[in-house]
């Protein structure tokens, strides 16, 4: 049965949670402070990330970030495809013990090196197609090897948030993160100077990367660092994984560039900087999606009941963040347009108060996500992403052209509406039977 269905069964009143909660106090109390563990790292991160955007922004010229930011979304967009979805596969194996999981992160380091090795020779080549004022080599390529390095980082990362030690990701990101802002004040850029700024970048991910491989190997080796029973065997391929993320990425993204296309360069100024904000406030479920994916793990094929009752209290907790999140949105979201943006920029607080109930949504969406991947379902759960993403797209080409904003906007959270009955539907629906091999 469900856990969604089960809990509805209970049909749990405030009080009644309340005591369950505190009955598992100790357990409750170490979910969140991972969560507040991990939600620090990704606000550091996403944090100096774009005030190191806006320093490049400022010391060069116009034009040339405009090709640093057109070469960092091609890239972005591309290394999807050697990534393979390997991140969240190999965190959704937290059910593995310490030793099982070092042998499998080491092997798909090798496979996501090799592929990478591959589509960094591709993303060279592709620069005698593309048109050189736009994506030149000294820019592209460099950008292209930062973010294949960081690639490599982000699986190390997830090998140790399968076992719970995302104290440690916090601070090898921290280091990383601050390093590069650090980098980028001391180069003094001036104009012209754009591709010294993507070669220092890829630098500094070509020193940390080997040192956060090697101290990956020495924490997951380490005596009680999180070793518990082996789980069933997983039935669910990395391809599933692959397509999750593109779909992800469509819809992510789509709205955007829709906006552009159909819309013109007005309107996404004034639809931009508020689908930035609420991209920006979706580290909150994500970081505790980070923390309870490996644990329902965990708990998934041996300990049923174990997994339906954390499975239903991070659904309460998300729930719950996600309403205060979208409320704040919805009262103050128009003051923080004005103060991080300027006066310039009033169009975007009514795109901001349409957009307002995704985080609610998209809280709900990770609770569900973490559920179904935990739990062998991920094929629903890529199934349900394909949907939506064309539902997204084609939505907001047809109501771009008849209602403008508001249609690009009701499109979005349209499509996390969709998403959220598809997955809920799937957590409903009878568990498959035990899976018989593995997949990778």
């Amino acid at each position: 049965m469900g856990p969604f269905l089960a809990l509805w069964q209970q049909r749990l009143s405030p009080r009644d949670l309340a005591r369950r909660l505190w009955a598992h106090r100790r357990q409750t109390q170490t979910a969140l402070f991972n969560w507040t563990v991990v939600l620090a790292g990704l606000i550091v991160l996403q944090g100096v990330t774009a005030v190191t955007s806006v320093f490049v922004a400022r010391r060069v010229a116009p034009l040339e970030y405009g090709q640093y930011l057109s070469s960092l979304g091609l890239a972005s967009l591309l290394i999807i495809l050697p990534n393979f979805g390997l991140d969240t596969y190999l965190l959704s194996r937290g059910g593995l013990s310490a030793e099982q999981l070092s042998r499998l992160w080491a092997r798909l380091l090798r496979l996501r090196a090799a592929l990478l090795l591959a589509w960094l020779a591709g993303m060279g080549l592709l620069t005698l197609v593309l048109p050189a004022d736009t994506y030149p080599f000294w820019v592209l390529w460099p950008t292209s090897l930062a973010l294949a390095l960081e690639s490599l980082v982000l699986l190390s990362h997830s090998a140790l948030r399968s076992l719970s030690r995302h104290g440690w990701v916090t601070l090898l990101q921290t280091a990383v993160t601050i390093a590069l802002l650090g980098i980028t004040i001391g180069l003094q850029l001036q104009p012209g100077q754009i591709a010294l700024f993507g070669i220092s970048r890829a630098g500094v991910w070509l020193l940390a990367t080997p040192l956060t491989i090697v101290a990956t190997a020495r924490l997951l080796r380490r005596p009680g660092s999180g070793a518990v029973p082996a789980e069933a065997p997983s039935s669910v391929s990395a391809t599933a994984f692959l397509i999750s993320d593109i779909a992800a990425a469509i819809y992510t993204r789509a709205p955007v560039t829709v906006v552009a296309l159909y819309l013109g360069a007005g309107d996404v100024a004034a639809f931009g900087p508020a689908n930035n904000l609420v991209l920006f406030l979706f580290v909150i479920p994500n970081a505790l999606y980070f923390v309870v994916l490996p644990l329902l793990s965990r708990l998934a094929h041996d300990r049923r009941s174990a997994f339906r009752r954390v499975a239903g209290l991070q659904l309460v907790l998300q729930g719950g963040a996600g309403a205060i999140v979208s409320l704040t949105t919805l009262l103050f979201g128009g003051a923080i347009i004005t103060r991080l943006f300027g006066a310039n920029y009033a169009g975007s607080v009514v795109s901001l108060l349409l957009l307002s109930p995704l985080p609610l949504l998209k809280s709900l969406n990770f609770a569900c996500a973490a559920i179904l991947t935990a739990d062998d379902r991920q094929t629903w759960r890529t199934a349900t992403q394909v949907v939506c993403a064309v539902f997204n797209v084609a939505a907001s080409v047809l109501l771009a052209r008849t209602l403008g904003l508001l249609g690009v906007a009701v499109a979005l959270v349209a499509s996390e509406a969709l998403l959220l009955v598809g997955y809920a539907l799937g957590a409903l629906w009878p568990r498959p039977a035990a899976p018989q091999a593995v997949a990778a």
